[in-house]
């Protein structure tokens, strides 16, 4: 698991996760990218009309040049923005997963709870993790360079305690559980 975090290979950490750890990994990377991109979107459109708002506000309309340079940085934000959800949607297209809609197509329905997680039980989530990470380190922001699903913590495993076939340790100051699954182990809670 170490290995995979310091190469930043999120198939590696989620092969060391149980099964049901991975999906959850894998859906919440999938509403983090889903959040960004969304988030994106709204920002290009609420910052033209907090600048036009403040303008006003400063008793006055913006002038013609400011109003050239605002509609120029909100294109360009605008075209920075289609190509992330181009990108993000060509992501998840692959596992069959929701797409966001294009320009004029309405909203689709959200899909369930439960057609999410057969949705997501059928993917590689190695994969997927890795895919929606590269998407969403692509994305502006310093956020999103830093984004990450898993933060291992220095030190190796210590008061390893095995019980059966469920097991506790602890990495520095924090406690892992361990379940082990067809004869082999998994960390089952991160």
């Amino acid at each position: 698991m170490k290995a995979g975090a310091a190469k930043e290979d999120f198939s590696e950490i989620a092969a060391c996760l149980t099964p049901k750890n991975r999906t959850e990994m894998a859906m919440a990377m999938y509403m983090g990218a889903t959040m960004m991109v969304a988030f994106a979107e709204m920002g290009t459109e609420m910052g033209g009309a907090m600048a036009e708002g403040m303008a006003g506000m400063a008793g006055g309309e913006m002038s013609a040049e400011d109003k050239q340079k605002a509609e120029e940085q909100k294109a360009k934000a605008k075209e920075s923005i289609a190509g992330m959800k181009t990108a993000y949607n060509a992501m998840v297209t692959k596992y069959g997963l929701p797409a966001m809609p294009k320009e004029g197509e309405p909203e689709k329905p959200e899909p369930t709870q439960e057609e999410m997680e057969k949705l997501f039980a059928s993917i590689d989530h190695g994969a997927f993790l890795n895919d929606a990470m590269a998407v969403m380190k692509a994305m502006p922001g310093e956020e999103a360079k830093d984004a990450g699903p898993v933060k291992i913590p220095e030190g190796g495993l210590e008061n390893l305690k095995i019980e059966g076939d469920k097991a506790t340790g602890t990495v520095g100051t924090d406690a892992f559980s361990f379940v082990k699954i067809d004869g082999r182990w998994y960390v089952e809670d991160l």
